[in-house]
């Protein structure tokens, strides 16, 4: 009986030493298992981030593109076409008598449309007359209905008035 007991002794060990062995094998192959797919998880968690981030993006650009398109409208509303521009310089000389301003305009290149920006005309500009007078006629100018950007201007000082030399560009269609 004493090596039976012994036997079944030893042979339960086994058994129980092997159940143990075979349960911490199967532990830490679950454990290295499951820390391999953590980091799947984070990368994909990541990328989803990016697509996420790439969606809003996209939505973001495409209702700011709807806005420009309407902008852009807006704008071409308010922009006179080429062939209205023939009474700019009608306007000038309007502004220059009615300012008691010497005017001398001439129109310059034409530039169309490149699709970031309107259509622009570039002029020079002449004026003489007191410095009240030229100022009061650009402050008029201004008040018109153009986007005029003016580019370069001069001013000298002679005996009797102000000379004034500009050049500019104005916005069209």
């Amino acid at each position: 009986m004493k090596k039976s007991f012994k036997k079944t002794l030893i042979l339960n060990l086994g058994i129980t030493l092997g159940l143990i062995f075979l349960f911490l094998g199967g532990t830490f192959a679950l454990k290295a298992r499951m820390a391999s797919n953590t980091g799947e998880i984070e990368r994909l968690k990541a990328e989803q981030e990016i697509a996420t981030f790439s969606i809003q993006s996209f939505a973001a650009l495409k209702n700011a593109s709807a806005q420009a398109v309407l902008y852009e409208e807006k704008l071409n509303v308010l922009l006179p076409s080429q062939e209205e521009l023939i009474n700019f310089a009608g306007i000038f000389r309007e502004l220059a008598s009615r300012h008691n301003v010497a005017l001398g305009f001439i129109f310059g290149k034409e530039n169309p449309s490149d699709g970031s920006g309107p259509a622009n005309t570039e002029f020079q500009m002449s004026l003489e007359g007191s410095s009240f007078n030229t100022i009061a006629f650009l402050e008029a100018l201004y008040k018109e209905p153009y986007f005029i950007a003016i580019e370069k201007i001069d001013i000298v000082q002679t005996e009797t008035a102000y000379q004034t030399r500009m050049q500019g560009r104005i916005f069209s269609q």
